[in-house]
């Protein structure tokens, strides 16, 4: 099928939040670049990139967000999910550190404040799991998901195990945002967008 260069493309939002050092760049690094840093060197500010996949019937760019984890970056995330909305909200937790799971808390009453709970899909990642001290299990997490889905009366949260490190499941996890960026399209939910 041939494209109008010219034609308006569907863009779709997808924020990453979780707390600090849970892999949320380095996802989006494997993704991207193919490679993993071993060096962590914390988010300070919203990064963006774009990825324009090919979809034979439409046109789409992803916006993705990589947001701080930091605490003190609380407020940056509120005031920029105060004027932005995410079709697509995309939570990580550490699968080796409890606190991150425990963070996740603070970061779904930061969503629920911002009212991206409900506008967008929300996905789950539990990531590094090719650590050998895993402290929270894939149930704990599929629990997680049934009580968020019930408390916030969402549709189903996918739940995707990831190893930014090894690459495990990073092109899933994409092709699976992709897939419900076009639900969301197709539900009329996202406009177009001239780029």
């Amino acid at each position: 099928m041939k494209r109008d260069e010219n034609a308006k493309i569907f863009q779709v939002k997808v924020g990453f939040f979780g707390a600090k050092a849970v892999g949320k760049t380095a996802i989006i690094k494997r993704f991207f670049e193919g490679i993993f840093e071993e060096t962590y060197n914390p988010t300070q500010t919203v990064n963006m990139h774009y990825y324009t996949p090919e979809i034979c019937d439409m046109k789409l760019q992803l916006v993705i967000y990589d947001f701080p984890g930091d605490i003190a970056f609380r407020k940056v995330r509120i005031d920029f999910l105060e004027k932005n909305k995410m079709n697509i909200n995309v939570v990580v937790v550490d699968a080796a550190d409890s606190y991150s799971y425990f963070a996740l808390t603070d970061i779904l009453s930061e969503l629920e404040l911002t009212n991206q709970i409900g506008h967008g899909f929300l996905f789950l990642v539990l990531n590094k799991i090719d650590l050998d001290d895993i402290a929270i299990s894939r149930n704990t997490m599929s629990a997680l998901a049934q009580t968020v889905e019930k408390y916030y009366g969402i549709p189903p949260t996918p739940l995707i195990e990831t190893s930014a490190k090894t690459g495990e499941n990073i092109e899933l996890l994409f092709n699976t945002i992709v897939q419900y960026a076009v639900m969301k399209i197709k539900t009329g939910s996202v406009s177009r967008t001239q780029i």
